[in-house]
């Protein structure tokens, strides 16, 4: 039980880490470069709308800074805006960063063989995703720089328990203007999973039943 609220932990700081402050986009370019040329492919700076970069189906947004600025995996054909960025936007971590502290690393599909050097405390295979435990400077030496890792962070969550549903309303879940908005974003390729308090077996409405 405890093993599927971590992992729920997991996706939800990962996948909520990678929108930022608007304005923190331009320090994570490179100071020497330029704006690339068209046909080259790697991680860049892209000036795009979220839906047109979904409706490309030849990259992967890695992190988004607001509607009009995301870094990409993929081509640099299509975009006029685009700079090479360095490692640094990969790196989400709190200001206490003394000894060794636990860190979620999130990867597409790097050698396992560079944690050797962490304690690995959880493995999501499915995710792509380590809970291990370490120092920051040798995560920053060994992990950082290797270009299959894709996000480091140590702002994990605690859960917390949902709160009542007085009365049942279900148009919040419609969200019908983003739906409007971005069609495409219908969440096809999302795997969410929750974990339900248990029920109370001593329910009189229960009582006899398999």
């Amino acid at each position: 039980m405890r093993g599927i609220v971590l992992g729920v932990l997991l996706i939800v700081s990962t996948y909520g880490a990678y929108s930022q402050n608007p304005s923190g986009w331009r320090t994570f370019i490179k100071e020497t470069s330029g704006q690339k040329g068209r046909g080259e492919t790697g991680v860049f700076m892209v000036v795009a709308s979220k839906s047109e970069l979904v409706r490309n189906g030849s990259v992967r947004i890695l992190r988004s800074f607001d509607n009009n600025h995301h870094i990409i995996l993929g081509s640099a054909d299509s975009y006029d805006k685009l700079w090479e960025v360095d490692h640094s936007w990969k790196l989400n971590v709190s200001d206490n960063n003394s000894g060794d502290n636990y860190y979620i690393v999130t990867n597409s599909g790097f050698n396992p063989d560079l944690l050797n050097a962490f304690n690995i405390v959880r493995t999501y295979k499915s995710r792509h995703t380590y809970l291990i435990k370490g120092n920051l400077e040798k995560i920053k030496n060994l992990l950082l720089p290797d270009p299959n890792v894709v996000h480091i962070t140590n702002r994990i969550s605690s859960p917390k328990t949902e709160g009542r549903v007085i009365d049942l309303n279900l148009n919040p879940n419609r969200v019908n203007k983003i739906h409007h908005f971005f069609p495409d974003l219908n969440g096809s390729s999302e795997t969410v999973s929750i974990q339900e308090n248990r029920y109370n077996t001593e329910d009189i409405d229960l009582l006899n039943r398999s």
